[in-house]
């Protein structure tokens, strides 16, 4: 057995130590510093605290640092910069001090903590976030705590909000191009500013009388009352979009000619016709007369929309009333 016999200031030579040699070859109870590597074999544990309550051992498959304590306790690990890499030294974790928070997948930040919340970075065609869950009530759900707050996800690529779905005191609403395009409040109601429709009468200064017989007059509408999208131009709409719209037109006319042999009314677009016919033939003109006609019709972008009134035989003696009108919008 290796050791000192006798006080320290008189050792003899044990198992052919010298006291420096000792000294140099053995570690003390009391504490002292390692020169050299301390190799533990399987399941053999570096324990710290006085109820075990750190153990740092390796049980032949896998590696531990278990924090065996009081239920109380933490395993605290402190650093100014905490930094968790695989072999090769691509990051798992950056955490900085005073600072963000990175997480990576296959050595690339995907998730970052920032001083207002977090960022979710997105590679290639990669989902940026993806939440799955089981029969849950919420599979995901962001709240404010201020009830003027906006809650919003927005296109990064967008500048100033331009793209983006948002949140703010009871109302749901919907923005691209910068520009508001849905509106959800919280009564239900559903307006959309940006979407197509338009109501259009002619002008009193500009009014059609005297219209020709034997061929089809386009109505003028010179007066918008409103035009949603600047799609009416001209007494034609155009379509911005492919997709179905309703139209109405109510055509009041004067000294409506008996003699005639028809009248017919079109709502005339690039795909199809809506037609509306009389015969006049009432012994006697009238005076006023009411054409009204509405219908579904599909259309592709940039087709357009007019209306004509044609007067078959008679005497060109049909005027068009200004409280005629023209209306449609997008349905579908």
């Amino acid at each position: 057995m290796a050791g000192y016999i006798g006080s320290k200031s008189s050792v003899t030579l044990v198992d052919g130590y010298t006291e420096a040699e000792a000294d140099a070859e053995f570690v003390t109870k009391a504490g002292d510093s390692m020169t050299g590597n301390l190799s533990l074999g399987d399941n053999n544990k570096a324990i710290f605290g006085a109820g075990s309550d750190l153990q740092i051992y390796h049980d032949g498959s896998h590696s531990y640092i278990a924090e065996g304590g009081s239920a109380t306790g933490s395993l605290r690990i402190r650093g100014e910069n905490l930094l968790l890499e695989d072999n090769s030294g691509k990051d798992y974790l950056n955490a900085v001090a005073d600072a963000q928070v990175e997480l990576s997948h296959n050595g690339v930040k995907k998730f970052e903590t920032t001083s207002t919340g977090i960022a979710v970075t997105q590679s290639g065609t990669d989902v940026g976030l993806l939440v799955t869950g089981g029969s849950y009530n919420f599979q995901a759900k962001f709240e404010s705590t201020d009830a003027e707050a906006n809650i919003i996800i927005e296109d990064s690529n967008s500048t100033n909000n331009a793209n983006m779905i948002g949140v703010a005191t009871n109302d749901m609403y919907f923005v691209t191009n910068n520009s508001e395009q849905l509106r959800i409040d919280a009564t239900g109601a559903v307006t959309m500013p940006s979407q197509p429709a338009f109501l259009v009468k002619p002008t009193t200064s500009s009014q059609q009388l005297n219209i020709a017989v034997n061929q089809a007059v386009n109505i003028v509408f010179g007066t918008e009352v409103f035009d949603q999208n600047a799609d009416f131009s001209s007494s034609a709409f155009t379509a911005p979009v492919t997709g179905k719209y309703f139209f109405s037109v109510g055509i009041g006319i004067q000294n409506l000619d008996s003699a005639a042999l028809f009248y017919e009314i079109y709502i005339r677009a690039s795909n199809r016709t809506l037609g509306f016919t009389i015969d006049p033939d009432f012994g006697q003109d009238a005076a006023y007369w009411q054409f009204n006609n509405s219908g579904l019709i599909d259309m592709d972008a940039g087709d357009t929309c007019d209306i004509q009134i044609y007067q078959g035989a008679g005497s060109p003696q049909t005027d068009i009333r200004t409280v005629s009108f023209f209306s449609g919008h997008l349905v579908a």
